[in-house]
């Protein structure tokens, strides 16, 4: 592969680690909230633990993903990403993929590859969540990248002034998702399994706890 298309590489596979990451954590949170409703006494066996774990993926969630979507040039991000895409489309014709792989046409279609007209497009998507955005970036900088003193003694405030759901959450990595899967399939026509098979396996440590509490019953 040539220098740019290596850059590439590079780049793509570091937004697909850390987008791996991120939805990682937002699952695993909204699974822990959502077990409360049967297996509530478990993690009250070990409130603070379980507290201090759900309050850490909020907190890193908020801030990770407000990296991904940054508008810093200095920064890698999915802007980032889009930006160099644009400047060196060339390495995303069906001439470019032959001559990575001499099968690469086999699976090509035209009508998945990298255009101008497919950045902008993509370019629209991201900022139809304006809101969001604003919203994600609010907490962050209110909330944790500084501790803003308005909301510092009123916490409850932000969840007014910036509402966040895991909707939203699912919504900003879905879409980048999607533009990282649009590259890899136009790249060299290949695809990513997302999520680890082992995410929920906190459910094991969950039925461990109830049926000991059971024995006592």
């Amino acid at each position: 592969m040539t220098p740019i298309e290596l850059e590439f590489k590079l780049r793509l596979d570091r937004l697909i680690r850390e987008l791996m990451h991120i939805e990682s954590k937002v699952e695993l949170l909204f699974h822990i909230n959502k077990r409360k409703a049967d297996r509530l006494d478990q993690l009250n066996i070990a409130p603070a633990f379980f507290g201090l774990v759900i309050d850490s993926l909020q907190s890193d969630t908020i801030i990770s993903l407000s990296r991904i979507y940054d508008r810093d040039p200095n920064s890698s991000t999915l802007f980032d990403l889009l930006q160099f895409v644009e400047a060196n489309l060339e390495i995303f014709t069906p001439e470019s993929l032959q001559s990575r792989d001499p099968n690469g046409l086999k699976f090509w279609q035209a009508e998945r590859q990298i255009t101008q007209e497919v950045i902008d497009k993509q370019r629209r998507e991201i900022e139809s969540f304006i809101d969001i955005l604003h919203n994600l970036r609010l907490r962050r900088n209110k909330r944790y990248a500084h501790f803003d003193k308005q909301y510092a003694y009123e916490p409850l405030k932000l969840n007014e002034d910036a509402p966040l759901t895991f909707a939203d959450f699912r919504k900003l990595i879905s879409v980048a998702k999607s533009i990282a899967d649009s590259y890899l399939f136009a790249f060299d026509n290949s695809s990513r399994s997302w999520q680890p098979t082992n995410l929920f396996d906190i459910d094991k440590v969950l039925e461990i706890l109830y049926k000991y509490q059971k024995q006592f019953d």
